[in-house]
């Protein structure tokens, strides 16, 4: 870990790469700064700062709490979305703007809560709409605290399949509207499942070890790999060839337990 840590620190890592008009020198250094790298379970595992698909997931035995969150300045805007199950809250809830100092963002079950519940029981929808979601955006969020109680989802109230997404910042939802709004968290919403999104920003190298990572995780049901544009022609396709022969090595056991119901 240290010696990796040392390796991603550096100001730069320079490599040169074949284009079609020669050869050129870039910087392969992450964009995403790491956090921090710590050795578990005999791997390496990377805190990132800019990580997307977050989301503060509860309930609310009082019906009621306010949440504490900061961000650190930055040129985007930090922005937090709330649903209560698979519904966006009201023009009070919708949307919260979170800024540098703590922001006091206070929640509370809709009026029409029983409706809500009606309308996923007929609807079939993935969350309960007891289960408050928290939304946060890709840039750095601080949680400084809650107030009230809070309590984990039961796993009724959320959905039973989960859905795995890999690739670029398209993947990422780098500059989405809103973060709600980006590919991923729409397919989960119409395919009435969980999601995970591992989408990483000029980052989406496609690189062998990563495939391997994919297909060893069991929390996911099925995936889309978006073979993103970070690479060079040539690259791209030699890299894909590796992603797909790892991709294709799935059993058809693996295969099968994606399937819908």
């Amino acid at each position: 870990a240290e010696k990796l840590e040392e390796y991603l620190n550096q100001p730069a890592i320079m490599v040169v790469k074949k284009t079609k008009k020669g050869e050129k020198e870039i910087d392969i250094r992450p964009h995403f700064s790491v956090q921090k790298l710590e050795v578990r379970d005999g791997g390496v595992y990377a805190t990132m700062r800019f990580a997307t698909g977050i989301e503060l997931r509860f309930t609310m035995p009082d019906g009621a709490v306010d949440l504490l969150l900061k961000t650190i300045p930055q040129a985007e805007a930090a922005t937090a979305h709330i649903f209560f199950g698979s519904f966006q809250g009201g023009w009070e809830y919708s949307s919260k703007n979170i800024g540098a100092d703590v922001t006091r963002i206070h929640i509370e079950y809709p009026a029409k809560l029983a409706t809500l519940r009606r309308i996923t029981a007929e609807k079939q929808l993935a969350f309960a709409p007891e289960v408050v979601r928290v939304v946060l955006p890709y840039v750095p969020v601080i949680f400084a605290g809650v107030e009230g109680r809070t309590a984990l989802p039961a796993a009724d109230q959320l959905p039973q399949k989960t859905y795995l997404a890999y690739g670029s910042s398209i993947t990422h939802g780098s500059l989405s509207l809103i973060q709600p709004d980006c590919y991923v968290f729409r397919n989960a919403q119409a395919l009435g499942v969980d999601y995970l999104n591992l989408g990483f920003a000029g980052n989406a190298l496609m690189e062998e070890e990563m495939a391997n990572y994919l297909v060893s995780r069991r929390d996911w049901d099925f995936a889309s790999v978006e073979m993103g544009i970070n690479t060079t022609e040539r690259e791209a396709c030699e890299r894909r060839c590796d992603f797909e022969d790892i991709e294709y090595g799935l059993t058809e056991e693996d295969f099968l337990s994606a399937e819908l119901t």
